[in-house]
Parts: structure tokens; sequence; C-alpha cells
């Protein structure tokens, strides 16, 4: 048998927490520019500039980001001030605060949390309807 944790992915090696993320940017630490991700990321630090291509992007309840982002899935615990485009979800917990606009397909909204902004979820029904090759019903003429 391996060490502490070694065989089970989701716990952590010595005290239970859940496993660390492969990145982090950590309290205390700038960064400025195009970052790059592959994987899940947690910034807990400041970030400005633009983030493309995270799994899962956490930012923090120390975390300062400002920033155009593109990610599969966006939790926010910290400040957040920009664009983000999620392709599944995006979550803002209780301590978040958002300036800016978001788009995604699902959007969680805890209690306390703080969006002043522009905000775009769900998919739109004439567009599914439109992508599909089916008339909307809720326009256009029948022939």
């Amino acid at each position: 048998m391996g060490p502490p944790g070694a065989s089970d992915p989701v716990s952590s090696a010595t005290d239970g927490r859940p496993p660390r993320p492969r990145a982090v940017v950590r309290c205390g630490a700038e960064f400025d520019g195009l970052l790059v991700i592959h994987g899940e990321v947690r910034i807990d630090g400041r970030v400005r500039g633009e983030i493309l291509g995270a799994d899962v992007l956490e930012i923090g309840e120390t975390g300062e980001v400002e920033a155009s982002i593109e990610a599969d899935e966006v939790l926010v615990a910290g400040s957040f001030r920009g664009e983000i485009r999620a392709h599944r979800r995006v979550e803002l917990r209780a301590t978040a605060r958002v300036q800016g606009s978001i788009e995604t397909p699902r959007l969680v909204l805890e209690e306390g949390s703080l969006l002043d902004g522009r905000c775009r979820a769900g998919s739109a029904p004439s567009v599914a309807l439109a992508a599909a090759g089916k008339p909307s019903q809720t326009g256009g003429s029948s022939s």
C-alpha cells in the first residue's frame, strides 16, 4: 500500500482536504498578462490580463482578478472585474464580488454574492431551434 491518499485522488495526502488544483496563484502573488492553462486552477492572489483554457478556474476569497476569462467552469468567491465566458457553468459564492459580463449555460448565485453587470445564462430557444433547423415558435411565418 502506498502513502495515504495515493490511490484515492479525491482525498488529500494527510489532512482530509480535497485535492489541490494543478496550478495556484497564491495570496500575495501577482500576475499580469496572458495565462493559458489546462486542468484545475485556483487564484488566491492578483491576476490581470487574459485567462484561457482552464477546465475549472476558481477565484478564492482572497483572489482579485481583472481579466477576460474563457474556461469550462468558473467558481468565484473573491473579487472579479471583466468578462467571463464559461462553457459549462459559473458559480458565484456568497463572498463573490463581480463587475462585468458573464456568458454561460448555467449560472449559480449563492445568497450574499454581488453581480453588477450584464449576464447571459441558459440557451435562447430561438437560437437553439434555428441551429436544429426548426422554425421558432415565437416568431417567423409559417409557409
